[in-house]
């Protein structure tokens, strides 16, 4: 399943950003890997996908990742991610799907909300159960857009990972709507706003993010998230931070 979602979002990360910049890395872990790819476009400075894959005796860990920063500040920040844990018997099926506005423009946050509504509708999922406990500085999700998987208690069955992974999906697909909405809407040198905005996320990514949290615990590197995750923010905040 990892491998997959990996896959497809990987060819809608590379249709989004286009003909950006693509770098990629590879960290080795014990009994696993994570493989990183990120883009840099004119509009949008950071988006970056990644795959952590770990398993071992009585211990298996998975999780893809997506984080999207573009430069227009009408446009919010997305960040998405599925995971997996086991460690003897206990599982974990988690994630998130958030959106950090710099702008907040109701009519998204509406038509966000209602597709993640029908896709916990036609699961029989709780949607209001699904965005329960704090959401990150100007976070939509947990509040009221997105989905947080970690704080619904989903079993790891063979239904909730088709639902998260549903999920995700139809995250993508109407986030790029917001982003062919918004894009040209107003200057893409417009950037004060989105310079606070990225240090709020960057803040809730190390403070909050449980994800981040599990995935340290798993050995994966410090400097991965820096790459990969973290918003185009300037070193000094990441080095006062971690």
């Amino acid at each position: 399943m990892f491998e997959h979602v990996y896959e497809s979002s990987f060819l809608w990360a590379a249709g989004l950003c286009k003909n950006g910049i693509l770098n990629r890395k590879i960290w080795s872990i014990g009994n696993g890997e994570v493989h990183s790819s990120v883009w840099n476009t004119g509009y949008i400075p950071k988006a970056g996908l990644s795959i952590i894959m770990r398993e071992r005796e009585n211990d298996s860990f998975y999780r893809v990742g997506l984080n999207i920063y573009p430069l227009n500040p009408l446009i919010p920040d997305g960040s998405l991610s599925i995971l997996f844990f086991r460690h003897d018997n206990i599982s974990l099926l988690g994630g998130v799907i958030e959106l950090f506005p710099a702008v907040r423009i109701e009519d998204d946050v509406e038509q966000f909300k209602q597709r993640m509504d029908s896709v916990a509708m036609h699961y029989h999922q709780d949607a209001e159960a699904l965005r329960q406990g704090p959401g990150g500085a100007g976070a939509l999700s947990s509040a009221e857009a997105g989905f947080n998987f970690y704080r619904a208690g989903l079993e790891p069955t063979p239904r909730n990972f088709d639902f998260v992974k549903e999920a995700y999906h139809n995250a993508l697909d109407q986030y790029k709507i917001i982003v062919d909405k918004r894009t040209f809407e107003c200057e893409v040198s417009v950037t004060d706003e989105k310079e606070s905005c990225w240090r709020n996320h960057l803040k809730f990514m190390v403070q909050e993010d449980m994800g981040l949290k599990i995935a340290l615990d798993q050995d994966v590197p410090p400097d991965f998230f820096t790459f990969t995750s973290f918003p185009p923010a300037a070193n000094d905040t990441y080095r006062v931070l971690l």
